[in-house]
């Protein structure tokens, strides 16, 4: 069912994904540093599984945005806007951070030497941009490796729109165009800039969620209870937990020399009080500058950032 004509989400169900999404990632980096394993599956599926997660999560909330914003004339550049003030601040906000300390990029096993990539201009440059994979450089902090992909993928996001609002048809289309573009990206050394092509196919696999909402409105949502909000709790503080927690788990475990139970404490309440923290000071107040720029109300709460 629809409300005032628009498509309608399942928020809570979306929610626990997008809670789940950015918790895998934490398991895997964290098993990294403590060098744990898990039988048949590795650190490294968990996480990439709860990045995936993010883009087709994404996806389908910015399809919902992008509804919402309505198509007047000059919805595409309010959507870039409203984008930008989304995902760049607390992400240049994150590299500075982890310059400032040298914090290094990944999550190694303590004791592992983890040395940031060498500075130059073109590494700011790649990093500050989000443009990493084009410029051919290595992101300043691990975790920046996914941000470029969704930035990129914003660019195909009003197309997809446009498309998934009138045929489901057309976007398995788009699907299929998206995974023969894998392949040739794949074999052709001269496209690896190009590596958005990899992923494309997960992001639209977003786009065909609204769509077929769109085209068979359901009402069907997780009910209301304490597991409900305790995700949508995590969910609002989620990029800051994605882009924060390798910097939480470098102090809390390799800088901190103490007993076990104080470094997992320390870990615990870094990891609540930096994304906190940086969602109060960056994340909300410059969701809301972009929203004021493009003479829109307060940006909505479902709408994603980058994982």
């Amino acid at each position: 069912m629809r409300r005032d004509g628009l498509t309608q989400l399942p928020e809570r169900s979306l929610d626990v994904l997008r809670a789940s999404a950015v918790l895998l990632v934490l398991l895997d980096h964290t098993m990294d540093v403590h060098r744990w394993s898990l039988p048949l599956v590795t650190t490294w599926a968990i996480g990439r599984l709860g990045v995936l997660i993010f883009f087709v999560h994404t996806s389908l909330v910015l399809m919902s945005s992008i509804e919402r914003g309505g198509l007047q004339r000059g919805w595409v550049g309010r959507f870039y806007v409203r984008r930008a003030f989304r995902i760049y601040p607390l992400a240049i906000a994150t590299i500075l951070f982890a310059v400032a300390f040298s914090i290094g990029p990944h999550a190694f096993p303590v004791g592992t030497p983890d040395l940031m990539p060498k500075m130059s201009a073109k590494v700011w440059i790649g990093n500050l941009t989000l443009t990493q994979n084009l410029l051919g450089v290595d992101p300043m902090q691990g975790v920046l490796w996914s941000l470029p992909l969704e930035v990129q993928m914003y660019i195909l996001l009003p197309i997809c729109y446009l498309i998934a609002r009138k045929s489901v048809r057309g976007v398995l289309g788009l699907i299929a165009l998206a995974i023969l573009s894998s392949y040739v990206v794949r074999h052709v050394d001269a496209l690896w800039r190009l590596s958005l092509a990899y992923f494309a196919p997960v992001f639209l696999l977003g786009v065909l969620a609204y769509a077929c909402l769109h085209r068979w409105p359901q009402t069907w949502d997780l009910p209301r209870s304490r597991f409900a909000r305790a995700a949508k709790t995590i969910a609002t503080y989620s990029y800051g937990i994605y882009l924060l927690h390798v910097p939480a788990l470098w102090f809390a475990f390799t800088v901190l020399h103490a007993p076990s139970v104080v470094q997992w404490a320390s870990f615990a309440v870094l990891l609540f009080f930096m994304p906190w923290l940086g969602y109060r000071l960056i994340e909300r107040p410059l969701i809301r500058a972009g929203a004021a720029l493009v003479h829109r109300a307060p940006a909505y709460s479902s709408e994603p950032a980058a994982p």
